[in-house]
């Protein structure tokens, strides 16, 4: 392709030392006067510096990443504007939609590819430890401890936004205007987790940096079509739950569901983006009506139908990796179902209906993580 050119921007929003840490947000203005944004192209950068009392990670101490994520983890959402139309998508829960794709659609081999490698993803537990740690290079012109020289672990991610999930054509600058990404830092137990983890862990986001690539403006007008989410989190405190919902979207495709026990959330030493199993759920239902205003009911009563649809629903939402096997292998647990047809669910309550027969719901909550899967057009 002619006259490509790539594009590199820092934060508005950086301090002096242009670093970030958890609850800071990075803002980003994306722009080419006479240019196109190459779709999918979005790729953010920097380095990073994880403490425990001040003092930088060591090897020994147990404190990790969720290794099916990576560095994701540190992004707790992220918002999209144009200029010409305002805000186009907010993506909260960020992680464990990531959490949720990477369970359903990635194997053991899928995390050594290179990409996935420099986002922090790896096959084992033990990956999450070793992308935090100071990478060591040899100095031939020194001796002793001078020959070993540190520097921050560095990363280099794809986030899963609109930016990075579209088809049909690239936007345009002219038209359309600049581009605003904002990004909100995760609270630091949320990012790291393990047996080490306490009040005192934090961590800083160094050199950051997010690159695009563009093409030159061919004044051609081409639909550009984009896959996103809502999030909407809820609390099971009994046996049967009634949960309400309205999703501000005229073209949704589906619901996917996550769980996690309310007291895990709260704790260092959890992983906050497990998929945790719901204990004893025996039915779920889906009740809303679709554009013509039926009222339209799904009820699933086999927890391997539950889950084979909550995977279905992520692949037409463009996750067309996702498997069944896949998430049973990663021992994690997704419900959900596909609509089969775009819904607008802007004006209207979208009700799900979960039943279990765990007793213990009332003293131990769970925390219920739905996505509605959205589809955008510009």
């Amino acid at each position: 392709m002619a006259n490509i050119q790539y594009h590199t921007v820092e934060s508005e929003t950086a301090n002096a030392t242009n670093s970030f840490s958890e609850f800071n947000t990075a803002d980003f203005i994306l722009t080419g006067p006479g240019r196109k944004y190459l779709k999918n192209s979005l790729r953010l950068e920097g380095t990073i510096v994880v403490k425990k009392n001040n003092v930088e990670k060591v090897l020994v101490d147990d404190f990790r990443l969720d290794n099916m994520i990576g560095f994701h983890a540190m992004i707790e959402s992220i918002s999209t504007d144009i200029q010409s139309v305002s805000q186009i998508e907010n993506l909260n829960q960020y992680p464990v939609y990531a959490k949720m794709q990477a369970s359903s659609g990635m194997n053991a081999e899928d995390f050594c590819r290179a990409d996935y490698i420099a986002e922090g993803r790896g096959p084992v537990d033990a990956n999450g430890r070793y992308v935090l740690e100071a990478v060591a290079a040899s100095n031939k012109q020194a001796t002793g401890a001078a020959a070993v020289q540190t520097s921050e672990a560095p990363f280099c991610l794809k986030p899963n936004m609109c930016l990075n999930r579209m088809t049909g054509g690239d936007y345009s600058f002219d038209k359309y205007g600049y581009i605003r990404v904002s990004m909100n830092f995760a609270r630091s137990n949320h990012f790291m987790f393990g047996q080490d983890c306490d009040g005192t862990m934090s961590y800083e986001v160094k050199n950051l940096k997010l690159r695009y690539t563009s093409v030159p403006e061919d004044n051609k007008d081409v639909k550009i079509l984009m896959n996103s989410y809502v999030a909407i989190k809820s609390t099971m405190n009994s046996q049967n739950g009634s949960f309400q919902a309205r999703v501000p979207s005229d073209a949704v495709l589906g619901c996917a569901i996550s769980f996690l026990r309310q007291s895990d959330e709260s704790s260092a030493k959890e992983n906050t983006y497990q998929l945790q199993k719901l204990p004893g759920i025996s039915s779920i239902k889906f009740l809303f009506s679709d554009t013509q205003n039926r009222f339209i009911s799904y009820t699933i009563d086999e927890l391997s139908d539950m889950m084979d649809r909550g995977v279905r629903s992520l692949r037409y939402a463009g996750h067309s990796s996702a498997q069944p096997d896949t998430l049973k292998g990663n021992e994690g647990m997704i419900v959900g179902t596909p609509f089969n047809q775009v819904a607008s669910l802007r004006n209207q309550k979208f009700t799900t209906l979960i039943e279990t027969d765990n007793a213990d719901l009332s003293s131990r909550p769970f925390i219920v993580r739905q996505f509605f899967h959205t589809l955008l057009s510009i």
